[in-house]
């Protein structure tokens, strides 16, 4: 009836037309691996918005991007004396992330930790197998599940007793591990 959601059709029939529209919300590969092609245009807006070292989740309706969503995760103002501060005492900062590997590159930049201790579009079990591999000191021996580059090159050989991690805001994984 009037007033529903929407206006003057029945809302069951509202509800089946509703039900009835293909809506895929996620990263590229998800999207892709749903069946839904995106544009130049749309992977050039993804590009621009990571840029600006936002992550971006994108929404599909009936195939076709619909919207993109930028979420940005917004750096503390003490954060990356904080992390020099760590690096200063041989402290080695790393960045694990869900992230796309350009949002992440953004984000370390602004925080000074180094590319080579960037490891993004990282899934849970990535982190947590990265995070144990820093802590064993056995690191520098597998590769990134983005394929991009050694997941933890130059980790190896950090003692597990100094190894610290925890899990930041935003399903970042942080280790901070002290050089020998």
């Amino acid at each position: 009836g009037a007033g529903g959601c929407c206006g003057d059709q029945d809302s069951a029939a509202a509800a089946a037309v509703a039900a009835a529209v293909d809506v895929v919300i996620g990263n590229v590969a998800w999207l892709e691996e749903c069946g839904v092609q995106l544009s130049a245009a749309v992977r050039q807006k993804k590009a621009q918005l990571e840029g600006g070292g936002a992550s971006v989740v994108l929404a599909a309706v009936g195939g076709d991007v619909a919207a993109l969503l930028a979420v940005a995760d917004a750096v503390k103002p003490e954060a990356r004396a904080v992390l020099a501060a760590l690096q200063q005492r041989g402290m080695q900062c790393w960045m694990i992330t869900g992230d796309s590997r350009r949002a992440a590159l953004v984000l370390a930049a602004q925080l000074g930790i180094p590319k080579s201790h960037v490891v993004a579009e990282a899934l849970p079990a990535r982190k947590l197998e990265i995070v144990q591999q820093l802590k064993a000191g056995t690191a520098g021996s597998s590769s990134s599940s983005s394929g991009s580059s050694s997941c933890c090159k130059g980790g190896a050989g950090l003692p597990a007793s100094s190894s610290r991690s925890s899990s930041g805001k935003g399903g970042r994984s942080s280790s901070s591990s002290r050089a020998s």
